[in-house]
């Protein structure tokens, strides 16, 4: 049982995802992960997104499960993550919030963010095209 955050984000780190069995990896690492912390890591699941920015992460997968278990708490620090890097899984979440009833001002924000990643020329190409072709939906 992984009992700390420290613990979990050590384990996480060994991951890759594009190891052909990350899926099964990941399933097996919140497996481990003690109930108690479930709402506690997301900000170190956001870290593992932006250092493998291009890389779906099993998408939707485990961890953004996880994470979304816990809507709203963890919107603040999605808009955190993706202001620092422009990620498949960061651009992806806000996608699927936006895809929800949301009031005016976090539709702005989040609306923002992704136009954002859709021009960002340090994101990888399948990134800002997924994000532009989300921006075309919500728009």
């Amino acid at each position: 049982m992984i009992e700390t955050i420290d613990e979990f984000e050590l384990q996480l780190s060994r991951l890759d995802p594009h190891d052909h069995a990350f899926v099964l990896h990941a399933d097996a690492l919140i497996e481990r992960l003690s109930p108690e912390l479930h709402a506690n890591v997301y900000d170190v699941i956001f870290r593992f997104f932006e250092v493998y920015a291009d890389a779906d992460c099993g998408a939707p997968g485990t961890f953004v499960h996880l994470v979304e278990a816990f809507y709203p708490n963890y919107v603040d620090s999605l808009l955190a993550s993706v202001d620092r890097k422009t990620s498949y899984n960061g651009v992806l979440m806000i996608n699927r919030i936006l895809n929800s009833k949301v009031n005016d001002d976090l539709r702005n924000q989040l609306m923002t963010r992704i136009v954002r990643a859709s021009r960002d020329e340090t994101a990888a190409t399948h990134v800002r095209e997924m994000a532009a072709r989300f921006v075309q939906r919500h728009c």
